[in-house]
């Protein structure tokens, strides 16, 4: 029973941090926003990154998807709901299949997550246009993908520390 207590408690937080981080990617922080439509680091997928080593896939998914629906309930842009969703269900079937394959570390789940974002963005966009044009911006986005996906992990490490010194080594596979 702790230990359910415990994924809960920490699922919580982690949708507070991924909540408090987009808003300040989004409003607060504009010195991190990128000169190029649609690119951005990220910040909100700290949360989700550790949600997926710390309490598991299914935690991760729910942190996702509330931080999705939390943001458009308050932002109210149903073209950047649409992005947000495909973007983040792919990044997440990615960041899922990677982790389960073993080879990857944190760093290449975190870009390959990443990468799979900004590829369902390009879907998004495709679906909202009509057009298939919006693949001509493929390469760009997916590019600057890759870097912030590396800022992502790299951010995320203090937290895995933290959690980890905090629980002890046993807690989870990092």
């Amino acid at each position: 029973m702790r230990h359910k207590i415990n994924k809960l408690t920490l699922t919580s937080v982690l949708i507070a941090l991924t909540l408090a981080l987009a808003i300040a990617e989004n409003l607060a922080i504009p010195l991190l926003r990128m000169p190029i439509p649609g690119a951005k680091i990220g910040l909100s997928n700290i949360a989700v990154l550790v949600a997926f080593y710390f309490v598991g896939p299914w935690y991760a998914f729910v942190v996702l998807m509330v931080r999705v629906f939390v943001v458009f309930l308050f932002g109210g842009n149903t073209v950047a709901f649409v992005f947000s969703l495909f973007g983040g269900v792919m990044a997440y079937i990615t960041m899922f299949a990677l982790k389960h394959s073993k080879r990857f570390s944190l760093y290449g789940i975190s870009a390959g997550g990443a990468f799979a974002h900004a590829s369902g963005q390009i879907v998004a966009a495709v679906y909202l246009t009509g057009s298939t044009t919006v693949f001509y911006y493929m390469p760009i986005l997916t590019g600057l993908s890759l870097v912030a996906g590396f800022v992502v992990a790299l951010l995320a490490v203090p937290i895995f520390k933290a959690l980890v010194k905090y629980e002890g080594s046993h807690f989870y596979n990092i």
